[in-house]
């Protein structure tokens, strides 16, 4: 809508399908994040700070179950698919030697 409604310029055509189908794939890579982190069975403080946690990760889906009512609403049955969720966090230099020697002639192990 900002490319048609809200730029004085003729929006280009890559740039509207570039625009709309990166909103797309964010807008589901964040709405399955949170579905991860609600849990409609919940109540308290670990409900407040899932409630929390997930309008940080996706905040049109935390306005949407305020207008819903869904922010307080307790259910007995699990309501949201859980995604597989893998997560690798590596961190460090990574030395990748091809044969080539940082060593001094005189200094090589032989």
């Amino acid at each position: 809508m900002w490319k048609i409604f809200g730029e004085t310029g003729t929006p280009e055509r890559n740039s509207l399908i570039a625009t709309t189908m990166g909103g797309v794939s964010a807008g589901e890579i964040l709405y399955r994040l949170s579905s991860n982190v609600l849990d409609d069975q919940s109540t308290g403080s670990e409900r407040v700070f899932r409630e929390i946690a997930a309008g940080l990760i996706d905040p049109v889906r935390f306005v949407s179950r305020l207008f819903q009512g869904k922010l307080s609403n307790v259910t007995t049955e699990e309501e949201y698919q859980k995604e597989p969720l893998n997560i690798t966090v590596a961190a460090g230099a990574h030395w990748i030697n091809d044969g080539a020697s940082f060593a001094p002639e005189d200094d090589r192990i032989t």
